[in-house]
């Protein structure tokens, strides 16, 4: 499937996902298995999940929903709720996870599609449904 141009933005952090990397700082200090075994889905809360996703490399992918803003869904005709839900992928190292839930890191960059469709990405090479689906 062809990947799109995508544009690199640095965005805050959202809280809930501070909150949850709070969390997963928690679990991995105490080794916890869900976050010693590769998986792309042991670690949850409501708006999130993910898990270590590359043992080797000690890297941790998360997936977190979120409503989109308003003014965006205006584009998208056909969908039953007025507020779309919008996936950021996160791919993040122990450190990265650390300082996030420790409040040191408040940003990130990121990688969005170039029409901006409320989809975010740590990784520019991710492929986004809705921009990247062949017209």
């Amino acid at each position: 499937m062809p990947i799109r141009d995508k544009t690199r933005v640095v965005e805050i952090l959202p809280r809930s996902f501070v909150e949850f990397m709070q969390l997963v700082d928690q679990k991995i200090d105490r080794n916890d298995p869900d976050t010693m075994i590769e998986s792309d889905d042991l670690i949850q809360c409501a708006h999130a999940f993910g898990g270590l996703v590359d043992a080797a490399e000690g890297v941790y992918g998360f997936e977190f929903v979120q409503e989109q803003d308003e003014d965006l869904n205006e584009e998208y005709e056909g969908f039953s709720s007025d507020r779309l839900t919008v996936s950021w992928h996160y791919l993040l190292t122990r450190e990265q996870i650390r300082a996030i839930g420790r409040i040191e890191q408040t940003t990130i960059p990121m990688w969005r599609c170039s029409k901006d469709c409320g989809r975010r990405a740590t990784s520019e090479d991710w492929y986004c449904p809705e921009c990247d689906f062949p017209p």
